[in-house]
């Protein structure tokens, strides 16, 4: 069986361009960048049909990094961990092999990052007492995450890759739990089931803000709305989602977003196609995360499912094989590709440079990561889709 949240469709189509204007110059140096379905909160499966378990050879959680002072100025010794998996890795390194390292100067301390998602079990040893809840618009109020029919939390898991202790990118930052996506948001034209466990999007229940006539788009516009009035800056939002076409209201509420000074990670979605024609992904200012393999590949499945592409695309993160934290307790490895997964490492890696920025902007915050990205690191890539890797930059 596999894993997908897949919801039913929103008829919204917009012409909307996600090339973003020209942007300033980051702070800490030059960047040069170049050239009412479902969210799709897309988990994807394993070969085995169940997550693996994490490597036994996991290191263990090392003493708190020092971080950055919050002033701008990053700590001047580096915080190594080692024993890291693949994906960690390879954030830090602008060539290979791997050596097994990821090293950071910054941590993302001081840095809130606002995750909507299905949830996110904030109670987690991964999260050190670093995540709250936010805001739930989809079911009732609650601080869990709900999960598939395999275990897998979607929340909680894209938050793991954030900021967990162990394999978090921003290992000390403040995680904000926004539930905007319903586990059981329908299926798609292969019939693969969404995540069960929680209430439709917009089923009646305490604590629930969506009213019971919403759908997801609608809860999906309300997280967005509710974390642009209530951020705590500095700070950077995750959308490991995508409709499969295009939502008026949900681009406007981005757009709104990142217009009032906060960067938004969005991912280029699950359905092997042109990223601009779905939400958020094709809104313009927002930082949109394809998905590459261990082996430095575009990604895409057996199936016909794989990562979304095109000039919409900013750059690729890791997103095949990943361990990250597992909804309830522990870790897992999940051994399947998803632009889910790659979506949040580039979300950890700007919670880096906000520690050490603070005041930085979404346009800063974005020339910063296209021109400290790898270019031409990936094979596979599609005609007209940017060829940059994501990468630390010796934060």
């Amino acid at each position: 069986m596999r894993r997908a949240w897949v919801a039913a469709g929103v008829a919204a189509v917009l012409g909307l361009a996600a090339c973003g204007p020209t942007e300033p110059a980051a702070p800490g140096g030059p960047g040069a960048p170049g050239a009412s379905a479902p969210p799709s909160a897309s988990a994807r499966p394993s070969p085995s049909g169940a997550p693996s378990p994490a490597p036994s050879g996991k290191p263990a959680p090392s003493p708190a990094p020092t971080g950055s002072t919050g002033s701008g100025t990053a700590a001047p010794t580096p915080f190594v961990r080692t024993g890291v998996p693949w994906h960690l890795d390879r954030l830090d390194q602008r060539t290979g092999p791997p050596d097994g390292r990821f090293g950071a100067r910054a941590d993302g301390g001081g840095v809130h990052v606002y995750v909507i998602d299905t949830g996110l079990d904030i109670a987690h040893a991964e999260f050190g007492g670093r995540a709250t809840a936010g805001a739930d618009f989809v079911g009732e109020a609650d601080s869990r995450d709900c999960l598939d029919g395999l275990g897998l939390g979607h929340g909680t898991f894209v938050a793991g890759i954030i900021a967990g202790t162990t394999y978090g990118v921003a290992p000390r930052a403040d995680l904000v739990r926004v539930q905007g996506i319903a586990c059981e948001e329908g299926s798609d034209s292969a019939g693969r089931r969404g995540a069960a466990g929680a209430p439709a999007a917009g089923a009646p229940g305490a604590g629930s803000q969506a009213g019971p006539q919403a759908g997801p788009e609608a809860a999906i516009v309300k997280s967005v709305e509710w974390v642009t009035a209530h951020a705590r800056r500095p700070a950077v939002v995750n959308m490991s989602l995508n409709l499969k076409n295009r939502s008026a209201a949900v681009d406007t509420a981005v757009r709104r977003l990142i217009d009032s000074g906060i960067p938004v990670v969005v991912a280029a979605g699950n359905f092997s196609d042109d990223a601009c024609g779905h939400s958020p992904a094709g809104v313009g200012g927002a930082i949109v995360v394809a998905a590459s393999t261990r082996t430095d590949r575009h990604w895409k499945d057996s199936e016909g499912f794989g990562s979304g592409y095109g000039r919409c695309v900013d750059l690729y993160a890791p997103g095949e094989r990943i361990t990250s934290v597992l909804a309830g307790g522990g870790t897992v490895t999940d051994e399947s590709g998803a632009t889910s997964w790659a979506t949040p490492h580039v979300t950890g890696v700007v919670a880096l440079y906000l520690g050490a920025h603070p005041a930085a902007t979404p346009a800063q915050v974005r020339t910063w990561l296209l021109g400290r990205a790898v270019p031409g690191a990936l094979a596979g890539v599609p005609a007209g889709t940017p060829n940059r890797l994501l990468n630390t930059g010796g934060l």
